[in-house]
């Protein structure tokens, strides 16, 4: 066993690294589908409670998708709930079949950073640092097992992640390039299909890449020059402005395609070409919309801190327990990050090294956006696309300036200590019963407690975010 680990974590080569990823992907499906039909809990009288969080708004929508009834959460697209809905259809209305497949999409994020890490030129066992970090990071766990649109959107656009860096890999052929471009640009396109921050993200990370490109000193003097020719680092045998046409034209597809429900609602249904895109003008001026407060809410320069975490779900069970679900981060995993991208940073432009810039500007860029956006409400799971390069910004930064000598321990410590903190607050990540003397332990903050005005552990808790 030690020599087949050893050899996992050695071999440079592709196949070993397909292993690893799919041992990554099971071990996370382990985690998430563990009793992941608890909560909800059932109160008679108040059927809202049944649901965990805005699994009250997004599960009622998904119905009422079944039999093309209506669409009710008009400011969200509708990918995300066409999946719940789906889940629904085959395995019934309950919470296995609410969140069945954001579980499946967000687990399939674990490997997909893998694999990023890989084409990015980091080392095996960084990489699968960087993954394990993300299965232990707690927000990606609790949004794995809750009914809502980020495990699907952050579980496509993961996957778009990954293509994305395979296809560019000088190796590829001319047919694998273009195929593996159109495959980013449709799981784009379902990732902003689920929510549009997804498509912003995507946007973000093309920008990234064409600035790369005009920044790169080669033969080619103008930066005109240089976006039409072919680039030696990514896709060396298109220009980049074609590369990101295949994958633009592929997401634009991808993402109206998954719309055609729409034309056949009951209820609000479209019936010509000004109908459908009045429907996405819709999501955009409801996204914009004002909001009452929220004891919930938070701003976007809090979220690293995690100065506002939010209790998804909170029940005193009359037995002398409480059943909660926490949305709070793995301390190493957030505020290390935070050290780790300021490293990655330093270390990148005083290097070059492109793997550390790329993640670092992609946390920077993913989280950074909510500052201009006209979204005029926040709450901490918004971080969670930014969240994604947390574990890979530790991983490539003890994987350039570790001593090679302590390198393996050091990750292993690291990997070690999230654990630990994964497992103190694992009750309050999936509603386990705990004694009630026990949650207040959780939280290092008054307004930790509840972000409630009233800060008692009743069972008024959670309230859906209206988001």
């Amino acid at each position: 066993m030690s020599g087949m680990v050893e050899g996992m974590m050695s071999r440079d080569s592709d196949k070993t690294d397909w292993i690893v990823g799919g041992l990554l992907f099971v071990a996370m499906l382990a985690m998430v589908f563990f009793r992941i039909d608890h909560p909800p809990a059932h109160i008679v009288g108040d059927p809202k409670l049944d649901y965990v969080f805005d699994e009250a708004h997004y599960v009622p929508a998904a119905k009422k998708l079944i039999g093309f009834k209506g669409h009710t959460n008009t400011e969200h697209p509708l990918f995300a709930k066409e999946t719940i809905a789906a889940g629904i259809l085959l395995f019934g209305d309950n919470p296995f079949g609410w969140r069945v497949f954001g579980a499946l999409l967000m687990s399939c994020a674990v490997p997909a950073i893998f694999g990023m890490c890989r084409l990015l030129g980091l080392a095996r066992p960084a990489s699968i640092l960087a993954a394990v970090l993300l299965m232990l990071d707690q927000t990606s766990f609790v949004l794995a097992r809750t009914a809502m649109l980020d495990p699907h959107s952050i579980g496509w656009f993961a996957l778009f992640l990954v293509s994305l860096a395979w296809s560019a890999q000088p190796r590829r052929s001319l047919a694998w390039a273009i195929a593996g471009l159109a495959a980013a640009g449709v799981l784009l396109g379902f990732a902003a299909a689920a929510k549009w921050m997804s498509g912003i993200n995507g946007v973000l990370v093309w920008i990234g890449i064409t600035i790369w490109r005009l920044a790169t000193d080669d033969r080619y003097s103008h930066f005109g020059e240089r976006i039409y020719a072919p680039f030696r680092y990514a896709w060396p045998r298109m220009p980049t402005l074609v590369a990101t046409a295949i994958s633009g034209f592929a997401a634009l597809v991808a993402y109206l395609a998954v719309f055609w429900p729409v034309f056949f609602l009951k209820e609000g249904g479209v019936h010509d070409l000004a109908g459908f895109f009045k429907v996405q003008l819709t999501i955009y001026e409801r996204s914009a919309l004002p909001l009452a407060h929220h004891p919930y809410q938070s701003l976007w320069w809090e979220w690293p801190l995690q100065f506002q975490p939010i209790w998804f779900y909170f029940r005193d069970t009359g037995a002398g327990s409480v059943e909660a679900v926490f949305y709070v981060g793995n301390f190493v995993v957030y505020w290390g990050g935070l050290i780790a991208v300021a490293a990655c940073l330093v270390r990148g432009a005083a290097r070059i090294d492109k793997a550390l810039l790329a993640i670092a500007f992609a946390y920077l860029g993913f989280w950074l956006i909510w500052a201009v956006i006209p979204k005029k409400i926040g709450f901490l799971y918004y971080y969670a696309p930014a969240s994604l390069m947390l574990g890979p910004a530790i991983a490539a930064a003890l994987d350039r300036m570790a001593p090679e000598r302590y390198r393996s321990n050091v990750m292993c410590a690291v990997a070690g200590l999230a654990l630990i903190n994964f497992a103190w607050f694992y009750p309050g990540l999936t509603g386990l019963a705990a004694p009630k003397d026990f949650w207040p332990k959780w939280t290092i903050a008054p307004n930790w407690v509840t972000g409630h005005p009233d800060p008692s552990p009743v069972s008024t808790l959670p309230l859906g975010s209206t988001s």
